[in-house]
C-alpha cells in the first residue's frame, strides 16, 4: 500500500492513499489490507472529476448530479466477499443531492459537489412585479487540464450504507478490504457539452486509522457484526405512449409491472427515477438544451401521471393509488424527507416563469416517486404506473415522432429500495452477510 500523506495526533492517523490500479474511465482500486489496523468508517474520496481532452467551448458538470456523474458503480469488498455496493450511482446521487435543505445546498453542498442546486432570491421581475428565484452557484467548469478543472468531495456513507452501520473496518475480520469504482462511460450523465472526450482524474482516498491503544484492541476483539440497511436496484421500461395524433391527442397508458428484484428480501423505502430515452429530452446535436439541464440524471415527470404498489397482494395506497402531483410529492418527503423543490419541478405549467427564472430549465425533472414499505419481506411486488400522452405539433403526425416527444418518449423506472441485511462474526474470527 502506498500512502502519499500521513496526518497524526493521539488517537487517530489519516491516510492519503493512491489507488493500487487506476484506469482511466474504466476502473479504480484502492486496498486496506495492513494487518491488524483499525480503520474508521468515515472513508471519503477527494479529486473526483474529469477533464476534457480539448480546450474549445465552454463545458461544465450536470446540474443536478455534479462531478459525482462520472461514478457508474462502487463496491466495497473484502477479497471476493461483497460487503456493500450501489449501481447507478449517478442517478441515485442526483436524487440525495436533490434530496437537501435549499439551505444546505446553497452553502455547502454545491460547493462540495460542483452542481448547481440552490436558489436564492433574485429580486423582483420588473416587467410583472414578480418575485423571481435563480440558481446559485453555476455547476463546476471542466477544462483540459487537470489543475484547473474542478473536482469533488464524496462521503462514501452517501453511497454505502455498511459504512453508516458500522463505526470501524478491522482488518483482524475484513483481512482484505477493497474499494473498487467503475467509471461512467455516457458523456451525457456527467457534463453539458459533449463534443470532447472525457478522462477522469484519478481520485485520492482519505482514511482514518486509530492508532495502537487498549481502546483500539477492545474494538477489534468486541466486534460481533453489524445490522445495516442497503441499496439494491431493479429497473423496468416503460414503451413510449401509442397513438399520440391530432385526433387523439391524449390517449391513457397504463402497464403493470412484476418486479423480483427485492424477492424474499426486507424493504424498507423505495425510490423510483424515471430516466429518459430520447435524447431530444437533453441534446441539441452534442449541446444540452438550455433548458435541459438536468440532462439524462433527470426524473421526468408526466401528463396526469398515476401509480400503486401492490405488495403481497395488498394496494399500498387506497383506490387508484396516487393520482396527483402534490400526493406524489407528499409520497415522496414523507418517506425520503425535505427535498430542495421550487414550485412547479415537479410538472411544468404556464406562468411558472413569473416566479422562477429560466423557468423550463428546471420544470418537470425532478419529478421522483417514492414510498416506504416498512420493512415487509417481499413475496410479491407490482408496481403499476399510468400517465396520459402528449400531442406536440412540432413534430410530424406519425408514431415515430410523436414517440420522441418528452411526455411521449419511453422511460427507464430505476428501482432504488433499501434492503435488510446483517453481518454476523463468527466464533472462530470468520463471518457471514446475509439477508435478514
Amino acid at each position: 500500500m502506498y500512502y502519499k500523506m500521513s496526518f497524526y495526533n493521539s488517537a487517530i492517523r489519516t491516510h492519503l492513499i493512491d489507488p493500487v490500479y487506476n484506469s482511466s474511465n474504466q476502473r479504480t482500486e484502492w486496498r486496506l489490507d495492513s494487518p491488524d489496523s483499525l480503520y474508521l468508517s468515515n472513508l471519503r474520496l477527494l479529486n473526483v472529476g474529469v477533464r476534457k481532452t480539448i480546450s474549445a467551448g465552454v463545458t461544465k458538470y450536470n446540474e443536478l448530479v455534479g462531478a459525482y456523474g462520472c461514478i457508474r458503480r462502487i463496491q466495497l469488498l473484502d477479497g471476493s466477499v461483497q460487503l456493500d455496493a450501489l449501481n447507478n450511482v449517478a442517478e441515485w446521487l442526483a436524487f440525495r443531492n436533490y434530496a437537501k435543505q435549499n439551505t444546505d445546498n446553497v452553502n455547502m453542498n454545491t460547493e462540495l459537489v460542483k452542481n448547481s442546486l440552490g436558489f436564492v432570491f433574485e429580486g423582483l421581475d420588473t416587467s410583472g412585479n414578480f418575485a423571481r428565484l435563480d440558481v446559485y452557484p453555476p455547476s463546476g467548469r471542466v477544462t483540459h487540464l487537470e489543475t484547473t478543472t474542478k473536482t469533488s468531495w464524496l462521503s462514501l456513507k452517501d453511497i454505502l450504507p455498511f459504512l453508516s452501520a458500522s463505526m470501524h473496518l478491522s482488518t483482524g475480520t475484513f483481512k482484505n478490504l477493497r474499494l473498487v469504482i467503475e467509471w461512467e462511460t455516457d458523456k451525457t450523465k456527467i457534463v453539458s457539452l459533449t463534443d470532447s472526450e472525457l478522462t477522469t482524474i484519478q481520485p485520492i482516498l482519505v482514511a482514518d486509522e486509530m492508532n495502537d491503544s487498549p481502546t483500539k484492541m477492545k474494538l477489534m476483539k468486541d466486534f460481533k457484526g453489524v445490522n445495516y440497511v442497503t441499496i439494491e436496484t431493479d429497473r423496468v421500461v416503460v414503451p413510449s405512449v401509442p397513438g399520440v395524433r391530432l385526433a387523439t391527442p391524449n390517449p391513457e397508458q397504463r402497464v403493470r409491472y412484476l418486479v423480483q428484484g427485492f424477492n424474499n428480501k426486507k424493504v424498507n423505502r423505495v425510490l423510483i427515477v424515471k430516466t429518459p430515452t430520447a435524447s431530444t429530452s437533453w441534446l441539441n446535436g452534442n449541446v444540452e438544451f438550455a433548458t435541459r439541464v438536468y440532462g439524462k440524471v433527470a426524473s421526468l415527470g408526466m401528463v396526469e401521471e398515476a401509480h400503486q404498489f401492490t405488495v403481497n397482494g395488498s394496494s399500498l395506497y387506497p383506490g387508484e393509488g396516487v393520482t396527483k402531483y402534490n400526493q406524489c410529492l407528499a409520497r415522496l418527503q414523507d418517506a425520503w424527507g425535505v427535498t430542495t423543490q421550487p414550485c412547479g419541478n415537479a410538472i411544468y405549467f404556464n406562468g411558472i416563469g413569473d416566479i422562477f427564472a429560466d423557468a423550463e430549465e428546471k420544470m418537470a425533472h425532478t419529478s421522483y416517486i417514492g414510498a416506504n414499505l416498512f420493512g415487509e419481506r417481499i413475496r410479491e411486488l407490482q408496481f403499476t404506473y399510468a400517465r396520459k400522452g402528449q400531442y406536440d405539433a412540432d413534430y410530424a403526425d406519425t408514431d415515430a415522432e410523436q414517440s420522441i416527444q418528452q411526455y411521449n418518449q419511453q422511460l427507464i423506472l430505476n428501482m432504488f429500495a433499501e434492503v435488510q441485511r446483517v453481518l454476523i462474526v463468527n466464533p472462530n474470527g470468520s463471518y457471514t452477510v446475509s439477508y435478514v
